[in-house]
């Protein structure tokens, strides 16, 4: 069974009454057994409730009333008292003797449940409201309640209740577990002590003895002779049994006196009278007989309760701080209430909601590779690509030659890769092309071949790029529509029920399926543009066309060997001594003496004779490719603007207004419709009441707190303790870091100034959070003091250094570390980074 007394603010008690032991703050106030702080018979025979201290321990009690009364008891860790024993020890008679309530106590009788007593004084004439609570559960559900009167059981009368052992013990152990829970030992003296489970679990749970105050029942049922070990017990001399509250003894009135209607005053006396007059408790020492009648066990209680609230409302109130701060964090994860303006707010909505669509269609430079912009501008990358792997390959050589491939040319535009093979079959060998000429001529003149064959060649290509622009716009539509949805959610994700978001997600939805059906026909549009080979981009085409074709035909005259001769080496001067002269170079001199500057070897290419047909067949591939380096060079370009500009830039535009007409905000009926749409689920509701329900229990239990005096300087000397005793740990870790921060500098500006192109030193491991040593000024700190600590200057600034950024103008790789530049010479001699 469990006592919980309580009552508020100590007036007149302060920070004194703690005693110098700082673990008084931390855990329970040392009430200790000796002749100078027993209560005299004298104050004994006096109602408790009668002299000053005692009222100022009954103001403590009611704080805590009143912070349960708040309904703050199951949340804060509120000092109580439980009062535990095994089966038919006396605990009921005992709660009966302590707070008059008469509890069902005859032989063969059993509480049979948890009891929570709270006493208060009170002025007026006894009274008291009775609560029937009834509660419904189902097969297998273990329901649970405030416990703080326990009876353990060690059998059970059915083995199907056989869990019932192990519940009871679970209901104990989740009270006397608390660091803030007095146990209150109950122990009869007609069994031995061992043989009562209840002392096993207060020792597990208070192996010291710090909170456990034990009282013995039904000292009138020990044996004649057998005393001494239960004096032992009252006098603390048993060593394995020694408290720090020390032993008690009670005796109850019997059952017969019971059934002859004797009155709680009665039985006071009784048992007042009993330990005055009964051996060997009458004889006991002056300094022990405080230990003896409900009297002194009360009074105990009530001091040592009060001691213990006190020592444990710093601690409360930082966790009802803890707990204000938490409950508001909980109040700002919930959407605010609906305002009085429904039609106001949805307005506030949409133009929020335009306004982020706007930042994101326009591009935010913070957001990273994941924004809108960027997104969209890599999937234009790769649709650059993709028309690049269309690019007809043409090989200027027969099939049958087996000449390869020619290289890359090298006036392409670099990061360019083009396919030395088409794997959309746009490959086409010389003689290919030979006979599309052949075949294609009508009645053009010797050496004409109609343009239809470049125009073939070309269309060939470009039929194949509405695949792409399918591909990039399908990539486009997945980006933003997936950014979109993003945003309704972000918006008006909180007014599902109401439908709001059902209805605008609708109306986005509708407006981008009208964009999209217009993207559509502008691409539709550009693909049709591109079925006439045409360009004013000359300069461009004919410097490509001029390009191709020298590359096509160089490598097409390599295979003669008066080509090879032409493309080979100049002999070194002392090999054409040797020789005959080079009749090559000779040749080039005299164009050179002819005015024909800047010519050599590979010009003369051109002069070398060819065949008719396949001079035209060169000509028709380096113009169709030509103009494919022209045409995707702007179509690349085109489509992803139009994509742009009629899909991403054509829906922000046109989306406030379309909302605004959608959701018919001039119409009559648009106030109640704005109200359905806000309206909210019933458990954000209830879940907002419940947290502003506790702000302002949380609130009222601070103003509470606060107001008892002496409390404010409570939690300031407990934070000064906490910080000291965060130095002192902190001072033990870095008690050498000084010097070993030194030698590490001392060994890495060595290390620099030897060898400027070695890396930058890694920090030191023991240095502080920013790279600098904390420095302890003793290091054994005197009692009493605080440990001081500093931070040396040098120590800052080369902290401040250590975490300086280090940038490198290489480019860096995956497998290695690129070397880091040499010290700047602009620093000073002192400025090593």
């Amino acid at each position: 069974m469990a006592l919980e007394e309580v009552s508020p603010s100590a007036h007149s008690v302060n920070l004194s009454d703690l005693g110098d032991d700082n673990n008084s703050l931390f855990d329970f106030v040392d009430v200790e057994a000796d002749p100078t702080t027993a209560t005299h018979s004298t104050q004994m025979d006096q109602d408790i409730n009668s002299n000053d201290y005692a009222r100022q321990r009954r103001e403590l009690l009611d704080l805590i009333i009143r912070l349960q009364a708040i309904g703050l008891g199951s949340e804060l860790e509120l000092p109580q008292i439980a009062c535990i024993g095994s089966q038919s020890v006396g605990k009921s008679s005992l709660i009966e003797s302590i707070s008059g309530v008469a509890l069902p106590r005859a032989s063969g009788t059993c509480t049979r449940c948890p009891i929570e007593c709270r006493l208060k004084r009170s002025e007026q004439a006894w009274e008291a409201t009775v609560y029937l609570r009834f509660e419904s559960g189902k097969s297998g559900y273990t329901g649970r309640t405030k416990e703080t009167q326990f009876g353990l059981i060690a059998n059970v009368a059915d083995d199907r209740n056989i869990g019932d052992i192990e519940l009871v013990k679970g209901l104990v152990t989740s009270y006397v577990s608390r660091p803030s829970c007095l146990i209150l030992l109950t122990i009869s003296c007609e069994s031995d002590f061992e043989n009562q489970g209840a002392g096993r679990l207060a020792r597990e749970h208070d192996p010291q003895g710090l909170r456990t105050i034990g009282v013995l029942t039904k000292p009138d049922r020990i044996e004649r002779g057998s005393e001494r070990p239960w004096i032992s017990m009252i006098k603390n001399e048993t060593q394995s049994l020694r408290l720090r509250h020390g032993w008690f003894s009670v005796k109850q009135p019997s059952a017969r006196q019971l059934e002859a209607g004797m009155s709680w005053s009665e039985a006071r006396e009784l048992d007042e009278k009993y330990f005055q007059d009964t051996a060997p408790w009458s004889t006991i020492e002056d300094e022990w007989r405080k230990q003896l009648g409900c009297s002194n066990l009360i009074n105990h209680l009530g001091e040592t309760l009060g001691k213990v609230i006190l020592s444990r409302l710093p601690h409360i109130c930082d966790e009802v701080d803890r707990l204000i701060a938490l409950n508001a964090s909980q109040l700002e994860s919930i959407p605010p209430p609906p305002s009085l303006d429904p039609l106001a707010e949805v307005l506030q909505l949409v133009n929020s909601f335009t306004r982020d669509l706007t930042q994101h269609v326009q591009g935010d430079p913070r957001s990273g590779r994941p924004g809108l912009v960027q997104s969209l501008v890599m999937s234009a990358k790769a649709f650059q690509e993709d028309l690049r792997k269309i690019t007809p390959v043409f090989q200027p050589t027969d099939k049958s030659d087996n000449a390869g491939s020619p290289d890359t040319p090298n006036f392409l535009p670099p990061g360019e890769e083009w396919p030395s093979k088409s794997e959309k079959g746009l490959t086409y060998w010389l003689n290919d092309v030979v006979e599309l000429a052949e075949g294609a001529r009508t009645r053009e003149l010797p050496g004409e071949f109609p343009f239809a064959v470049t125009e073939e060649l070309v269309m060939r290509t470009l039929h194949l790029w509405r695949q792409p622009v399918k591909d990039v716009f399908g990539r486009a539509e997945r980006i933003f529509v997936r950014r979109l949805t993003a945003l309704v959610e972000a918006h008006f994700g909180q007014y599902t029920h109401g439908g709001l978001r059902a209805v605008v997600q609708k109306i986005v939805l509708e407006k981008l399926e009208e964009c999209k059906t217009v993207t559509v026909q502008e691409l539709d549009f550009l693909l049709e543009m591109e079925s006439l080979p045409f360009t004013l981009n000359s300069h461009y085409y004919l410097d490509y066309k001029e390009k191709f074709l020298k590359h096509y035909a160089t490598f097409r005259n390599n295979r003669s060997a008066l080509g090879r001769s032409l493309r080979a080496k100049p002999s070194p001067r002392r090999e054409r001594e040797e020789t005959v002269a080079d009749p090559l170079e000779a040749a080039l001199e005299n164009l050179r003496r002819a005015g024909f500057d800047n010519l050599n070897r590979q010009d003369l290419v051109k002069l070398l004779p060819a065949d008719f047909s396949q001079q035209a067949a060169l000509e028709i591939m380096a113009s169709a490719r030509a103009y494919y380096q022209v045409a995707y060079k702007r179509f690349s370009d085109t489509v992803p603007l139009a994509i742009d500009h009629r899909y991403v830039r054509g829906f922000e535009k046109a989306i406030q207004s379309t909302l605004v007409n959608g959701l018919k905000i001039s119409a009559s009926d648009a106030h109640d419709r704005c109200s359905k749409w806000m309206a909210e689920p019933q458990s954000i509701v209830r879940k907002r009441a419940e947290l502003n329900d506790r702000k302002e229990r949380l609130e009222a239990a601070r103003m509470e707190l606060m107001e008892v005096p002496g409390v404010v300087a409570m939690r300031e000397r407990l934070s000064k303790m906490n910080c000291s005793s965060d130095r002192a740990r902190l001072g033990s870790r870095n008690l050498s870091s000084t010097t070993q921060v030194a030698h590490a500098h001392t060994s890495s500006e060595q290390k620099v100034s030897s060898s400027p192109s070695s890396p930058v030193p890694e920090p030191i491991s023991e240095a502080g959070p920013y790279g600098f040593a904390v420095e302890e000024r003793a290091a054994t700190p005197e009692p009493e003091r605080e440990t001081v600590l500093s931070l040396s200057p040098r120590d800052m600034m080369m902290g401040l250094r250590a975490s300086a950024p280090v940038f490198s103008p290489s480019v860096s790789q995956k497998s290695n570390v690129t070397a880091v530049p040499a010290e700047p010479r602009l620093y000073t001699s002192h400025g090593r980074w």
